[in-house]
C-alpha cells in the first residue's frame, strides 16, 4: 500500500513536471512571437523616423513592449525555477519508492526464509510428538504389565 501511494505521488510529480513544461513551451512560443512583433515594430518606427507624433507613439508602444517582454521573461525564470524544485522532489519520490521496493524485498527474503525454518520446526515437532507418544503407549503397557504382576504375586501371597 506504501507503495501504492509513492507511485500515486510519483504520478502527480510527473504529471506537474509535464504541466509545467507545457507552460514553459507556451511562454517561449509567446516571447517569440512578441520577439517578432517587436522587431517588425522596429522596422516600422525606422521608416516613419520622419513624422515625430508617429514616432513618438510608436516609442511608447515599443516601451509597453519591452515592459511586457521583460514581464513574461520573469515568468519564464519562475516556471524554470518551479519545474527544477519539481524535478528535485520527483528524484527524492523515487529515491524513496526505491528504498521501500528494497525494504519489501528484504522482508519478502525474510518471509521466506522463516517461513521455511517454521516447516523444518513442524517436521520436527511432529517426529518429536510421535516419539513422545510412542514412549506413552510403551510406559501404559509397562504399567499394565506391572499391575498383572502385581496382581497375580498378592495371589500367591495370599
Amino acid at each position: 500500500q506504501a507503495v501504492a501511494l509513492k507511485e500515486e505521488e510519483l504520478a502527480a510529480l510527473q504529471e506537474e513536471r509535464a504541466n509545467f513544461s507545457k507552460g514553459q513551451d507556451h511562454l517561449e512560443r509567446q516571447l517569440a512571437e512578441e520577439t517578432a512583433e517587436m522587431q517588425s515594430l522596429q522596422t516600422e518606427c525606422a521608416q516613419l523616423s520622419e513624422d515625430q507624433p508617429a514616432w513618438q507613439e510608436l516609442e511608447q508602444v515599443n516601451a509597453d513592449f519591452r515592459a511586457k517582454w521583460q514581464g513574461t521573461e520573469q515568468e519564464v525564470s519562475e516556471i524554470a525555477h518551479a519545474k527544477a524544485a519539481l524535478e528535485e522532489a520527483l528524484a527524492l519520490s523515487e529515491g524513496k519508492l526505491a528504498a521501500l521496493e528494497e525494504v519489501i524485498i528484504h522482508s519478502s527474503t525474510c518471509q521466506s526464509h522463516l517461513e521455511r525454518q517454521l516447516a523444518e520446526e513442524s517436521v520436527e515437532m511432529r517426529g518429536l510428538q510421535s516419539g513422545w507418544a510412542q514412549h506413552v503407549e510403551d510406559q501404559l503397557a509397562r504399567q499394565e504389565e506391572l499391575e498383572q504382576e502385581s496382581t497375580e504375586l498378592r495371589a500367591k501371597w495370599q
